[in-house]
């Protein structure tokens, strides 16, 4: 761990806020999980009438969103269309409770007529604050359309195909999973590469998923192994130039992020898989660095 590191965890038990790291790095790639509703769909998927909700949790919503909402209007956050249509199932499936619990208000006699209004215009506004956020990520889509981009998508693809890295914890709403077993993930960390890749860039990526942390450690263990060179030799020095980071949040404390540099994610990563899981990846990945060292050739 480098002194810096040190001083930061010493600096606060909780890791990193998510405005400081905002005023660290450039660009600053979000995941779904880092901005969705903090169990609020779980919580919700019960309750038939907006008397039973639970008032306290959508007051505890609110100062969470407006931290996010301030956030997501920050110039260097980025994220990548996958993740954007996640939080669109997100936001639609909150907009459809609120539809539902106002049908279900027609129907039957308010037995708290102050709490059923209380809780109605508070769960109005969670559901239009997340309506916003949605709009803002949106804006601040990362549309890549590179061949050095693709490979990349195809070497994580990989890696997570011979090491299985993740866990594949899903967000569930009742008995259904909200977010389907995707790529998202995969893709998220080959976004985070290309923008290392491309020079005068310092990123970090924040993440709730410890499946993130994950893939960016096995891939970068196996993708920067002395066995691949010289055609990992660029790579190797873009990354080492860009230093990039990855921030796990801690939901129990929101807008705290625990740091990672690389070292530490290849730490957690090596857990998953063998040795020889590691050197099958490494031969499977040789020449896609060929493609990629074009487009780092002609960025140079």
């Amino acid at each position: 761990m480098s002194t810096q590191e040190t001083q930061e965890s010493l600096a606060d038990p909780r890791g990193i806020f998510i405005e400081d790291i905002l005023d660290t790095y450039d660009p600053v790639l979000l995941d779904t999980n880092v901005v969705l509703p903090n169990d609020l769909l779980s919580a919700l998927y019960d309750h038939h009438f907006y008397e039973s909700i639970n008032t306290e949790l959508l007051e505890q919503e609110l100062p969470v969103q407006e931290l996010f909402l301030k956030v997501l209007n920050h110039k260097d956050i980025v994220t990548i269309p996958q993740v954007t249509k996640e939080f669109s199932k997100l936001t639609s499936k909150l907009r459809s409770k609120v539809e539902y619990l106002d049908k279900k208000s027609r129907f039957y006699r308010k037995l708290d007529i102050s709490k059923f209004y209380k809780n109605q215009g508070l769960l109005e506004t969670v559901c239009q604050n997340t309506e916003e956020m949605y709009k803002l990520l949106s804006l601040s889509q990362l549309v890549i359309d590179d061949e050095s981009h693709s490979t990349l998508v195809e070497m994580v693809k990989t890696a997570q195909g011979i090491l299985h890295l993740k866990e594949n914890t899903h967000l569930k709403y009742g008995s259904e999973n909200v977010i389907k077993e995707t790529d998202t993930d995969e893709r998220l960390v080959a976004a985070f590469y290309w923008i290392c890749l491309n020079p005068g860039t310092k990123p970090a990526i924040v993440s709730g998923d410890w499946d993130i942390l994950r893939l960016v450690g096995g891939t970068y263990d196996c993708f920067s192994n002395p066995n691949l060179f010289p055609y990992n030799e660029l790579f190797k020095e873009a990354i080492s130039k860009s230093k990039p980071v990855v921030y796990i949040s801690d939901f129990e404390n929101v807008g705290w992020n625990r740091k990672f540099g690389l070292e530490g994610a290849i730490k957690k990563a090596r857990r998953k898989y063998t040795p020889n899981k590691r050197r099958a990846l490494i031969n499977r990945i040789k020449y896609h660095f060929i493609s990629l060292n074009t487009h780092l050739k002609q960025s140079a």
